[in-house]
C-alpha cells in the first residue's frame, strides 16, 4: 500500500514538474516573441531607405535610457536580446564635456557581458555613483561581469561632475557602436547625468 502511495507521490510530482518546465519555456517563448514584434514595430517606424542594420540601430538608440536614480546610475537596454545575438559584451561610454586633461576629455567606461545583461530581467543593471567616484583613485573596477574605467581622469586634477553618454557599443562579431549623434537624432534629447565626487 506504500509502495503504491510513493509511485503516486511521484508521478504527481514529476507531472508538476512537467508542466512547471512547460510553463517556463511558453512564458520564455511570449517574452522573446513580444520583444522581435517590439523591435519590428520600432524597425518600422525608421525611415524605409535604411538599411536592416541602419533601422536596428535607430530602434536600439530609442529604446535605450540612462538615468540617476537613489544614488545609483541606472542603465537601460530593452533591445538586450537583439543586442547580444551573436555578440559577447555592451559597452556604455560617457564623457565629461566641459573639463579637458593633456587636450583629452575624461571619459568613464562602463561594460557587462552579454551573459550577465540577459539574466536581468527587465534588462536594466544599475551601480552606485560612489563605485563609479571610485575611479578618480583606482582608474579601473572589476566584478564577475562589469568593468569600469576611468580615461584622462587623474587623481591630482579636479573629478568632473557632469557627464554626457558619448556612445553606446555592441562588442562582438556583429558588434557595432553609436554615437553621442546618432543617440541625440533618435531620441531627440542628450544624456547627461550628475555624478558628485562628494555624495
Amino acid at each position: 500500500m506504500n509502495i503504491n502511495i510513493g509511485k503516486k507521490r511521484i508521478f504527481i510530482f514529476a507531472g508538476l514538474f512537467v508542466f512547471l518546465t512547460a510553463g517556463i519555456a511558453f512564458w520564455a517563448s511570449q517574452r522573446m516573441s513580444d520583444q522581435h514584434r517590439k523591435l519590428a514595430s520600432m524597425m518600422d517606424q525608421a525611415n524605409p531607405e535604411w538599411t536592416a542594420g541602419q533601422k536596428l540601430k535607430w530602434a536600439v538608440t530609442k529604446q535605450f535610457n540612462i538615468e540617476i536614480r537613489d544614488q545609483e546610475i541606472s542603465i537601460a537596454t530593452p533591445m538586450a536580446v537583439e543586442l547580444c545575438l551573436g555578440n559577447h559584451g555592451l559597452s556604455v561610454k560617457l564623457q565629461a564635456n566641459e573639463i579637458m586633461n593633456a587636450g583629452q576629455n575624461p571619459q568613464i567606461k562602463i561594460s557587462i557581458a552579454c551573459d550577465a545583461l540577459l539574466a536581468i530581467s527587465d534588462y536594466k543593471f544599475s551601480i552606485p555613483l560612489k563605485t563609479i567616484v571610485q575611479l578618480h583613485k583606482t582608474k579601473e573596477l572589476k566584478s564577475d561581469d562589469l568593468q569600469l574605467q576611468a580615461f584622462n581622469v587623474y587623481s591630482d586634477e579636479e573629478w568632473p561632475s557632469e557627464w554626457t553618454l558619448s556612445e553606446i557599443e555592441v562588442i562582438g562579431p556583429n558588434g557595432f557602436s553609436i554615437n553621442q549623434f546618432e543617440l541625440q537624432e533618435a531620441q531627440k534629447k542628450i544624456f547627461t547625468v550628475s555624478i558628485y565626487e562628494k555624495l
